[in-house]
Parts: structure tokens; sequence; C-alpha cells
């Protein structure tokens, strides 16, 4: 491609390369609701590691992580309640 346009050939670039990101590296999409104000980020990931042990067998570990999440749950409806 011969340019003599810096611009014209740094959006062609940026225009390539956003396609190429686009089309090759997946994109995450999460979920956000309101419904559930007690599922904060902290018991979120919480969720997400005890899903992780079960599904490696790991049993123990993920009952003891049910358990912190059961309490951050828990104190979080009682301090709701309180308010």
């Amino acid at each position: 491609m011969q340019c003599t346009d810096i611009d014209f050939a740094y959006d062609k670039f940026a225009e390539t390369v956003h396609c190429i990101i686009d089309e090759t590296i997946p994109c995450r999409k999460i979920t956000v609701t309101e419904s559930t104000p007690h599922i904060t980020h902290l018991v979120k990931s919480l969720l997400r590691k005890r899903n992780a042990l079960m599904r490696k067998r790991k049993i123990d570990r993920a009952s003891e992580i049910s358990v912190k999440i059961e309490n951050l749950v828990s104190e979080f409806r009682s301090s709701q309640l309180k308010s």
C-alpha cells in the first residue's frame, strides 16, 4: 500500500487491528443484577473458586468456602434487616 497521508494509513491500520481483535479474542460477558444485592464481588469470586474446586473433586476445600459464602450472605442480610 503506497500512501502519503499518515492519518489515513493509521486509520486503516487501527481498523485492521480492531477487526482482528474482534475476530480472535473472545469477549467475556458478566451479568450484574439488582435483584440479588447480597451477591457481592467477594461472594461471586468465592462462588467461582468453590465451583472450580468442586469440578476438581476437592470437596473438603469447597465445603470450607461454602461456609464462608453462607456467613457473608447471612451477615449482609442481617445488616440489611437492621437498616
